[in-house]
């Protein structure tokens, strides 16, 4: 792929706010332990809209740049919540892979407002991911780039986390492997079809590894 303008690096002109929600496993199966402490998974998984984070992306400023002294394309994330690494986080790290296709992604700033809970199993950093992939995926198309086809975001999405191919799609899927091979099934969420649905979560953290 060549780039319009060698050496150049596109630019982030305005502030843009995105959404993204989170997900339920309605099914679960660990069918098997895989090496360094993985396992695999059988799961229905269904999208929610609600909760929700908002997520707020803008140009980096020079002082922010000089924070995050990357050589290449740079991603500066702020949490108004404690417990989330703001320099090794799940959208920093979809950024630094989607800059290895395009060295000339545009530096950004990440505000981040978290409305799903932390730690609860429903996926809201995958789904913050997946939002920032999908965004700068369109945004360099609009800026005459050839954007990746979904099979290559998909690609980069289950190097960031299991989930993420997940909100790629964002669909009721039914997943296996390490939870990235998804087969999309309208029929998960049908079963459910004229149901209110009731989400508890109280303020305890697991682990997804323990």
């Amino acid at each position: 792929m060549s780039l319009p303008n060698p050496g150049g690096r596109l630019r982030l002109d305005k502030a843009v706010c995105l959404r993204s929600g989170c997900k339920i496993n309605v099914h679960l199966e660990i069918t098997g332990f895989l090496p360094h402490g993985r396992h695999s998974i059988y799961t229905h998984m269904l999208p929610l809209d609600e909760p929700h984070d908002e997520i707020l992306l803008r140009p980096l400023d020079a002082f922010e740049q000089g924070i995050n002294p990357s050589d290449g394309p740079k991603c500066l994330t702020f949490f108004d919540q404690e417990g989330i690494d703001p320099l090794n986080n799940t959208m920093t790290v979809a950024h630094a892979l989607l800059a290895r296709k395009f060295p000339a992604l545009p530096d950004i700033a990440v505000e981040l407002h978290k409305e799903v809970p932390l730690g609860a199993g429903l996926g809201g950093g995958s789904a913050n991911a997946a939002a920032l992939l999908l965004f700068l995926n369109d945004f360099i198309q609009k800026h005459g780039y050839n954007d990746l086809p979904r099979h290559e975001l998909l690609k980069i999405a289950a190097q960031v986390g299991a989930d993420v191919p997940f909100f790629i799609l964002n669909l009721p899927a039914e997943a296996s492997g390490t939870g990235t091979t998804l087969k999309p099934n309208p029929a998960v969420s049908a079963r459910f079809a004229g149901m209110h649905l009731v989400l508890i979560c109280p303020g305890v953290h697991v682990s997804t590894a323990w």
